[in-house]
């Protein structure tokens, strides 16, 4: 009986289900887009400074203890309800982890190995994008596992070769 129900309202044209789901899609990808390209421009930026890290670490992560339902609220006076307040709720929800890994992957990267790159000539820009694509990988498996830098990774960063990372 549920099930029925449920599939007469997915099918009946006056709710327009395809159009809203359509509508929600676009809004959870606008967000995730605005998340990743805050997340990780701030990360880079304050991985130099150990003041701003800690700042932009702790802040972001009372960014995330506020409810979005706290956040939808505070804002309806000056957006109203809508597609940007959802975006700005959803996109706030998500800056903590990928702030928190873009951070501790590219502190993660053993200082050896960025001088070992600078002895072999590479430029800033060259180390910093390998360093990356290295902290990318690293980052998204190594903490969400709560063992950022850990043995494992250790032993398995001597098995490859400095010049893929570095």
């Amino acid at each position: 009986m549920i099930f029925n129900n449920l599939l007469r309202f997915i099918t009946d044209p006056s709710n327009d289900y395809p159009g809203h789901s359509l509508d929600y899609i676009k809004l959870c990808a606008a967000a995730i887009v605005l998340a990743i390209i805050i997340g990780i421009v701030v990360g880079v930026l304050v991985v130099r400074n150990p003041l701003a890290s800690f700042v932009a670490i702790n802040l972001s992560g009372l960014m995330r203890a506020i409810p979005v339902l706290a956040f939808l609220a505070a804002a309806y006076p000056f957006l109203g309800f809508g597609f940007l307040p959802a975006l700005m709720a959803l996109a706030i929800l998500g800056i903590p982890p990928i702030l928190l890994n873009t951070y501790t992957g590219i502190r993660g990267v053993d200082a050896a190995m960025i001088d070992a790159a600078r002895g072999m000539g590479y430029s800033n820009s060259t180390r910093f994008t390998r360093r990356c694509r290295w902290c990318t990988y690293r980052s998204s498996t190594d903490c969400s596992h709560g063992d950022p830098g850990g043995h494992y990774w250790r032993r398995w960063i001597r098995r490859i070769h400095l010049s893929w990372f570095t």
